[in-house]
């Protein structure tokens, strides 16, 4: 009898296995088909909508493409998300910390950072945004010699090494901004300054003195400093670098 039923009960579970695994198949099955399913509709619904979402994927390109200029300087030609009068600060700056001794003296190529006059803080200050101010200025001579009439030779090692060629560079293609120092608002970070007709040059700091007129970043005969230069300072002319005034012949990046 025991027998029996346990042979009976083996039966059972045998059939209850049996039906579990057809189960499982059937189950596999429609799972896969669930699948297949899913898929072709969505490759239909791809289909149906591809020219839309083509359309759209093109709008967002458009939009990132105007917005993303709206977070960066407009004025960045080295690309390293500061403006270009803020990259003048910085390279002037680093110029005059280098502690150069004062020597105006001929050399081929650039003087050393050990060496130079106030006219050397300037390229070095344009070197750090980006821009090869000895060879803007020599492309300038070269097609607009008359524009020059100091430079009797062009020579690329020494005509961006004088202030008058400098004066006469940025009151082409820069801003020219009054001279008033009265108004400090006038006077803004990365602007450039002649002074005493010709005879010195600099670049305004951003940092101020105590009446709000800013400091100026320059190499005189006695030191190369930032200091509060402008208040007592005869000033010839006051310019502010926009690479929009440039003609694109001109934008000759620093190597």
């Amino acid at each position: 009898m025991k027998t029996r039923a346990f042979a009976g009960g083996c039966k059972k579970v045998r059939e209850k296995c049996k039906k579990g695994l057809h189960f499982a198949a059937g189950y596999g099955k429609m799972k896969k088909t669930g699948l297949r399913e899913g898929r072709m509709k969505l490759v239909r619904w791809i289909k149906k909508h591809i020219c839309s979402l083509a359309v759209i994927g093109a709008t967002l390109l458009m939009l990132a493409v105007m917005l993303v200029p709206l977070f960066l300087p407009v004025d960045d030609l080295n690309g390293n998300g500061r403006s270009d009068a803020a990259d003048l600060v910085l390279g002037a700056r680093a110029a005059v910390a280098a502690n150069p001794v004062y020597d105006a003296s001929y050399v081929k190529g650039y003087p050393p950072e050990t060496a130079g006059a106030c006219t050397d803080v300037i390229w070095r200050a344009f070197a750090a945004a980006g821009y090869s101010l000895r060879d803007m200025v020599d492309a300038d001579i070269a097609a607009n010699p008359s524009a020059y009439p100091n430079v009797e030779k062009r020579d690329r090692n020494i005509d961006y090494r004088r202030v008058v060629n400098l004066h006469i560079f940025f009151s082409r293609y820069a801003e020219e901004i009054s001279t008033d120092k009265s108004d400090p608002s006038l006077w803004q970070p990365g602007d450039i300054v002649i002074f005493r007709d010709d005879r010195h040059i600099g670049i305004i700091s951003d940092r101020t003195n105590a009446d709000g007129l800013p400091l100026v970043i320059h190499h005189s005969i006695l030191a190369a400093e930032e200091a509060d230069y402008l208040p007592g300072a005869e000033v010839t002319a006051h310019y502010r670098f926009d690479v929009n005034r440039l003609p694109r012949r001109l934008r000759i990046a620093w190597e």
